[in-house]
């Protein structure tokens, strides 16, 4: 049984863009994203039916439960110290790995840590969020990214 999917609006970011006469424009962003809705969240809702006893069901219940990769677009990438732009988790992974300690530790330190935060935000992964807050590494970011990919359909 494959988990029911709901399209959500979310907002991303308000920005200022300059237009090509030189006025400032607000531009609202906002996207649209399939997430899909867990077992939890049919139950509560009634639209969920248990299966009872062995077999395909059951397994198919129980197997993984896996989703689609969320891509930043327009206002909701990432833009890194050093002017590379990210719109997604393994974009994100990639970078780590490549980062110096300077770039990362100016993204990620005691006061904020601007990678979890894109990730609870825009991509909308909490799980993966807490395990960037807790990394003090580039390499142990990387890491967390990497186990929290086996989630999705790539």
């Amino acid at each position: 049984m494959t988990p029911k999917k709901v399209k959500k609006t979310v907002p991303i970011k308000t920005q200022t863009k300059i237009a090509p006469r030189g006025k400032n424009v607000i531009a609202k962003m906002k996207k649209t994203v399939t997430i899909p809705v867990t077992s939890r969240q049919n139950k509560a809702a009634g639209s969920v039916k248990r299966a009872t006893g062995t077999g395909e069901k059951n397994s198919r219940m129980n197997a993984k439960k896996t989703r689609s990769l969320v891509v930043a677009v327009g206002g909701g990438c990432f833009w890194m110290n050093g002017g590379t732009v990210l719109r997604d988790l393994v974009e994100l992974k990639n970078a780590l790995l490549a980062m110096s300690k300077e770039q990362y530790d100016f993204h990620a330190n005691k006061e904020r840590n601007d990678f979890a935060a894109w990730v609870e935000g825009v991509l909308q992964d909490e799980l993966c969020a807490r395990g960037l807050r807790n990394s003090m590494t580039a390499q142990a970011a990387s890491k967390v990214i990497e186990k929290a990919l086996q989630n999705y359909h790539l």
